[in-house]
């Protein structure tokens, strides 16, 4: 196998987790969910990501908002991991948006409730 080939791989797959940090991962997310009146687990080179932080943002939510840049922590693969279980998927993708502690979703989730006047009712 390449070096290139492997450097390419590397970013769509993660290290193992180990138990510490799985457990690390859970009391991060569900820390975060359950104080924060808007969660968002997201990447900061992701345009959906930055897309749905926007979104919240225009419509007041900046302060209220909580946001993990998962490329950014160490835990951040332990979290996306965590959050795939948490869901009952194999994977997850960011961003996930938690609103009152109810995973919403992704961005395009979001934009739905958005269009359909839902999010206002969520937010309020």
């Amino acid at each position: 196998m390449s070096s290139l080939f492997r450097y390419a791989r590397s970013f769509f797959t993660s290290a193992p987790v180990s138990q510490e940090q799985k457990q690390v991962a859970k009391d991060t997310v569900e820390s975060l969910i359950s104080a924060s009146p808007v969660a968002v687990f997201s990447k900061s080179f992701c345009p959906y990501c930055t897309e749905a932080k926007s979104i919240l943002s225009s419509l007041g939510q900046g302060p209220r908002m909580k946001v993990l840049e998962l490329n950014q922590m160490e835990q951040g693969s332990a979290i996306q991991a965590y959050l795939a279980e948490r869901v009952g998927a194999s994977k997850v993708t960011v961003p996930q948006v938690y609103i009152k502690g109810q995973n919403i979703g992704g961005c395009s989730d979001l934009k739905k409730l958005q269009a359909s006047g839902k999010l206002d009712e969520l937010l309020a």
